[in-house]
């Protein structure tokens, strides 16, 4: 029996897509759920947020990370002041 070669796993940051990445996936060349998909939004007014969240995503090996930036603090605010 001969030799299979296993897949090649990713490593690294991740990318946005490309619009041939997802004309690829219409067709069915990779499954949907292999995928992470993040739509950035405006904080609600009533947050604390100043700023849309900031998303890195990377893939070591066979696991995926997802880091998250949360903007709480502006560094030229008059108001307030955390150290």
């Amino acid at each position: 029996m001969g030799n299979i070669p296993y897949p090649k796993t990713g490593s690294g940051p991740a990318v946005p897509a490309t619009d041939a990445d997802l004309a690829r996936d219409a067709i069915g060349y990779t499954n949907p759920n292999l995928h992470r998909r993040i739509d950035p939004q405006e904080p609600l007014p009533e947050s604390e947020e100043l700023a849309p969240r900031e998303y890195v995503l990377a893939i070591q090996t066979v696991n995926s990370y997802r880091t998250m930036r949360i903007n709480y603090h502006d560094e030229n605010s008059q108001t307030t002041e955390i150290p």
